[in-house]
């Protein structure tokens, strides 16, 4: 993890994790096929009608992005409440600032990432480990 950046994970208890990661993953991957089959259907729809690129198809693209970078951050949220709730873990402040500070982390990380790939022509987003 970069220095500065807070995980999630860092604001649960260490019995928690592996719990954590499991619905965090599993979150994140429902919303990273919803993304995948919007981003083919645009894609598909301007092959349909024969346009390589235009810049209607990169605002589409860029929307379905932005869409799912809201996505993805509220799966790693709902993860880690839905952990709470699971493990009993209560939601003082500094648990709740906890949380709230890795989403914005993962929300400006992802943020970065997907204008950095757009304006080098690479690809909209690119999920890594995070």
């Amino acid at each position: 993890m970069a220095l500065g950046r807070m995980s999630i994970e860092s604001c649960l208890p260490a019995e928690a994790h592996k719990q954590y990661i499991r619905l965090r993953n599993q979150k994140s991957e429902t919303a990273r096929e919803s993304y995948q089959t919007k981003l083919t259907g645009i894609r598909r729809e301007s092959a349909a009608r024969g346009v390589l690129r235009s810049g209607y198809q990169d605002l589409a693209e860029w929307n379905v992005t932005e869409e799912f970078i809201g996505q993805y951050a509220y799966s790693w949220f709902e993860a880690a409440i839905e952990t709470c709730k699971l493990y009993e873990i209560p939601l003082d402040q500094d648990r709740c600032k906890c949380i709230e500070n890795g989403v914005r982390d993962l929300l400006v990380a992802q943020y970065r990432n997907s204008l950095k790939n757009t304006a080098s022509g690479g690809s909209k987003f690119t999920c890594g480990a995070h």
